[in-house]
């Protein structure tokens, strides 16, 4: 069934949220309610939304009308040619069949039409034209639009690109490879982007538009590309022309400088002259110097607070346009989901691939908190960001502190989490925070803060968390004092930071923080130029704000993918920043994995100038087996791991010759896909049924997908898993060497040609014709195991010369001792029904079924202190159609949930509606001291939603502040105005058993399986009921319960 995907869990940064309003029946005060975890994405536009339809975009064009079988074998890159005959001709077909949904529903004017690396369009749709057109079965997903935000002297010499053997020193460097750059735009006239000595484009790639098809200058002029930057589009129809801060360029030129910054790290001219604020800093030299550039800006400051980013909708296009245009290289160093693998950007990213076209994102500043990375789709290489070694020159602005008849000029570092700082600067009294280092639950001085800038350590906990404390106690900025590193320009999440901060040395800040409690002091934050000398970078540490694994979209596969310098970077940036008071600077340190991503960009044209026909998987895997893992964690002691880097640090002069690769094509992605229960997308896109996939041969278990690193969520017994790998570089024989992870047994075994069988072997061979080779890891836990902690090992494939190596990450759980079905669904027409389950065993001894159930549901009734509480049964239209907590128009319930319960069903019926046409949602929270996690949420495209909790966190006492809150939402209320909805709900325990008998074997014998034999009477016709099995051991231990809804009609 399609879902919609309107609530964004995980997407951009987790926030801790409250809701405050006045106490009255009618605005009941919610203050005291609180809820973890990002619940909502605000859209661009309330009735902005991207459709998707079934069939894929020419980039991913059907070219066979048979699956072929899994094969492996290095893949050619067949880039993507827009204007083929035959791609034209498909083109045509897929806009006359967006054209007829659109007139269908009444759409005059799209937003945007999608037809390169997506199917689909934007447009701005009433609740009506949703509705119809979710009935149609040409549509797979319906999104409202988002807003997201953005996430080298040294560098070079730092990746060795420079050294003797390096590449750029033996002329690898990017020739007439093309990297598109979707971000904030560019300044054309940075001297990093100066064409002298670069030919036409077209001298070497004939099929890159011609310059009036590809730079569109906008309202600007001025702007002009060239031969180096040989392309420039802007797309803001999504986000709104007339949503801009003034100063904002209505055109591809970058106001904020992140853009102008991504490009030349990763294509800037070599060995440009840089200075900063009149200071020299050195030579910078982009990872691809002899690359062609080219801008999509989509990424724009807003005129409303808040309002800056980058919309969903814009992205998509500018995509779908660099793949028409024919890049080679794509860099997103924009945030993005953690937990949806077919949003728009990532089906976008994913139809890139199939046309050739290497996506480097990144993997976001919300570290070093696990389960934080972003992007977690397989077809794109995910960036985390590290420091290192080299001076860094300290260019900074000027605080100015005075106190009695003293006055100093301080050095700083202007942060860029932070608020700009004014123009005209800002002034005011410098209190201590207490804490000093501001962390845990904020601050304990609140009084003394507000109103003033609070002076912060540095340490423990992430400087976004210290200024949103100083924020939240009222001050109006933030001098943060480093320890013994340098200043830096303090980075990580910027959500809902709105006050200025700067930091300064360490000395200075201990010197301030005694003369605070002695006499009045005062701090100017100005934009005067200073310099605070040279500093001495610690390389291979992980960068503290760098998002880390494991992955909340599929722990099987490990992200991010790689790690590149992201810290105290020196690059390109725009002439004019606005709102920062920044005028005519060309270059600009930063920090970020915006910064690491455009360093894999780069590198990645290198990897694709020496292997022109490799797909972007290759070159992935290229750029992973080649990597070092000499890192530590953010605290510089504790070495990292692939959570935190991936498959490692990238070390590119190895990644052009990797020796041996690891691919995949669509076809493998598809197949992953419907592992990860996206089979719609997977058929409505590739034309075949999972079971086609699986019966070609390609697995659907995220932990088999031929990617260069190895992954299993949940080792409970033996697993094996198989990877192709393809020799590029002669067909000498490769030998195995396994570190396994602590507690887990490896077995190697590869695949005899001759016999066609896989045998235990470290010694891998290739087929003579293409160079391919299999191997199979077979992992199982022995006595030294620690059970529910991820451990971390790896596999390096070496032939004297090349070392292949791939990370292995395993999470060993208990054995399953019996497998069954979670649910069962049952219709019936008769007072009695019976079913038959499979429960497969995996120990002997004894064997018990025990049955729960069956109740009947009850509906929620409003209480007097529920409906001070805020509890409401009424639902109304939401304006936005995206959930968010506590918004207003809920229909909201406050149900208890009694010790002992081992089943909680909550359930909405659309013949419980005064019209079937509406489309509510229903999501389940649970609320311990109101502080509320959420626990369940059912979108279909219908009103008939359901959540089922197995063994729920027992809350029953709302005087005392422990319930569950469950929330209708009003996707669509399909006109109608303010309705009440029944909520059913049913609580089940084990106090007995009424209409349900249950019987089975009571032998257990390992690897069988024993029937379970159900059977329910006294069943009334219109009634729903729930139950259980419950299956136990011999000493009472149980082994998993499967829930029995029967709806008797």
């Amino acid at each position: 069934m399609l879902r919609k995907q309107l609530t964004v869990l995980g997407t951009g940064c987790f926030l801790a949220m409250s809701v405050h309003s006045a106490l009255a029946l009618s605005n009941p005060d919610r203050s005291f309610v609180t809820a973890d975890g990002s619940t909502s994405q605000t859209s661009a536009s309330k009735t902005r939304y991207i459709v998707q339809l079934r069939g894929a975009p020419a980039a991913n064009r059907p070219l066979k009308t048979n699956l072929p079988n899994k094969a492996g074998g290095i893949l050619k890159s067949a880039k993507y040619d827009a204007n083929s005959a035959s791609n034209i001709a498909y083109r045509k077909e897929l806009v006359n069949k967006q054209n007829k949904i659109m007139n269908d529903v009444g759409i005059k004017e799209a937003v945007y039409t999608y037809e390169h690396s997506f199917n689909g369009f934007a447009a701005n749709l009433t609740s009506a034209q949703v509705s119809k057109l979710r009935t149609n079965s040409e549509v797979i997903n319906i999104w409202p639009d988002e807003i997201r935000e953005m996430d080298t002297s040294n560098t070079p010499s730092f990746l060795g690109l420079t050294s003797p053997d390096g590449l750029h020193t033996l002329g690898n460097k990017g020739e007439d490879m093309i990297i598109g750059v979707v971000d904030s735009g560019v300044w054309p006239e940075n001297p990093s982007l100066d064409d002298t000595g670069f030919a036409p484009i077209q001298d070497t790639r004939p099929e890159w538009p011609n310059k009036e098809d590809v730079c569109d200058v906008g309202t600007d002029p001025l702007f002009e590309c060239n031969n180096k930057l040989i392309g420039a589009r802007y797309f803001n129809t999504g986000f709104g022309p007339e949503s801009l801060l003034p100063g904002e360029f209505d055109s591809p030129r970058d106001a904020d400088g992140h853009g102008t910054h991504t490009m030349t790290t990763a294509g800037g001219n070599e060995s440009v002259s840089a200075s900063i604020l009149g200071v020299d800093v050195g030579l910078v030299t982009g990872m691809a110097p002899r690359a062609r550039v080219a801008a999509y800006k989509v990424c724009w400051n807003g005129s409303a607070p808040g309002n800056s980013g980058c919309a969903t909708t814009d992205s998509v296009a500018a995509i779908d346009a660099a793949v028409a245009d024919g890049v080679d290289v794509i860099n997103f160093s924009i945030s993005g989901s953690r937990t949806d693998l077919v949003d728009p950007v990532h089906v976008a990213f994913f139809n890139a691939a199939r046309g050739g076209v290497f996506s480097s994102l990144s993997a976001g500043n919300s570290g070093p908190g696990a389960q934080t990375v972003a992007h977690n789709v397989p077809w794109v290489t995910t960036v985390a960001a590290s420091t290192y070694d080299g001076d860094t020159a300290l260019i900074g602005n000027t605080l100015e502190v005075s106190y009695d008849d003293v006055t100093d000029d301080l050095y700083s570092v202007h942060g860029s989490i932070t608020a700009p700082v004014p123009e005209e600067g800002l002034s005011g009294q410098l209190v201590a925070a207490t804490p000093a280092l501001a962390c845990d639950d904020g601050l304990t001085n609140p009084a003394e803060i507000a109103g003033n800038i609070a002076l912060i350590a540095r340490g423990v906990c992430n400087f976004s968390i210290k200024i949103l404390n100083a924020q939240n106690a009222g001050a109006t900025g933030v001098v943060v004092y480093s320890d013994n590193r340098a200043p830096t320009p303090m980075g990580g999440d910027a959500t809902g930071i709105t006050i200025p901060g700067v930091m300064i040395t360490n000395e200075k800040g201990l010197e301030l923080a005694g003369l605070v409690d002695e006499v009045t002091v005062s701090v100017n934050m100005t934009y005067d130029a200073i310099s605070g000398g040279t500093s001495t970078e610690i390389g291979n540490q992980i960068a503290g704000f760098s998002s880390r694994g494991e992955s909340l979209a599929t722990a099987d596969i490990i992200k991010p993918d790689i790690t590149a310098p992201g810290q105290q970077i020196l690059a390109g940036t725009s002439g004019s920043q606005i709102d920062s008071g920044l005028m005519g600077e060309s270059y600009a340190y930063l920090s970020g994995t915006s910064m690491s991503s455009p360093h894999i960009a780069g590198l990645a044209a290198l990897v694709r100038e020496a292997n022109p026909t490799w797909s972007p998987a290759a070159v992935k895997s290229a750029i992973m087996t080649t990597a070092r893992q000499n890192l530590t964690k953010e605290d510089g002691a504790t070495a990292a791991d692939p959570f935190d880097y991936g498959a490692g640090h990238v070390d590119p002069n190895f990644a052009v010759d990797p020796g041996l690769v690891y691919d995949a094509n669509e076809f493998d992605y598809w197949a992953f896909l419907c592992g990860q229960g996206e089979s719609a997308f997977t058929e409505s896109t590739s034309g075949f049924s999972c079971a086609a996939f699986e019966n070609a041969g390609y697995p659907t278990d995220a932990s088999d997908l031929n990617i260069a690193s190895i992954a299993i969520d949940e080792l409970a017994g033996t697993q094996t898993i198989t990877r192709y790998v393809n020799n590029v570089s002669d067909l000498n024989s490769y030998v195995a060497s396994v570190e396994a992870p602590s507690g887990i047994d490896v077995t190697v075994s590869v695949l005899d040609w001759n016999t066609g069988t896989f045998v235990d072997s470290d010694v891998m061979g290739f087929r003579e014709s293409d160079g391919l080779g299999l191997y199979q890891l077979t992992f199982s836990k022995n006595a030294d195991v620690e059970l529910n902690e991820w451990t971390f090992g790896s596999i390096t494939w070496s032939d004297g010369t090349h070392n292949v190596r791939s990370p292995i990450a395993i999470m060993p759980t208990e054995p399953v001792r019996v497998t069954a079905p979670d649910e069962i669904n049952l219709v019936t027409t008769g007072s009695a029904a019976r079913v038959t389950l499979s429960a497969e065993v995996g120990y002997n001894g004894r064997f018990y079924a025990q049955g729960i159930g069956l109740d009947t549901s009850t509906i929620d009734e409003e209480t007097g202190l529920g409906q001070v509480y805020g509890e409401s049964h009424v639902v109304s239209q939401d304006p936005d159609s995206t959930f968010a907590f506590l918004e207003p128009g809920l229909a909201v319930y406050m149900v208890d949930v009694p010790e002992g319960t081992r089943i909680a069903k909550f359930e909405i019926n659309t013949d419980d509606l005064p019209n079937p046409a509406m489309d509510l949602d229903l999501y389940v929270w649970e609320c311990p001291q109101f502080s509320c996690s959420q626990v369940g949420a059912s979108t279909n495209f219908d009103s008939d939603e359901t959540v089922t909790l197995v063994d729920p966190t027992p809350l029953a006492n709302l005087g005392g502040f422990d319930t569950y809150l469950v929330f209708v939402h009003g996707w669509d209320m399909a006109g109608e105005g303010p309705t009440e909805v029944p909520l059913h709900v049913w609580t089940v325990d084990e106090s007995g058993t009424t209409g349900l008998t249950v019987r089975a074997s009571s032998r257990a014998v390992a690897g069988r399986t024993s029937r379970v034999y159900v059977g329910m009477y006294g069943l009334q016709a219109g009634e729903n009921y729930v139950g259980g099995v419950i299956y136990k051991d011999e000493n009472g231990n149980e082994n998993g319960l499967t829930v029995i809804d029967v709806e008797a009609q």
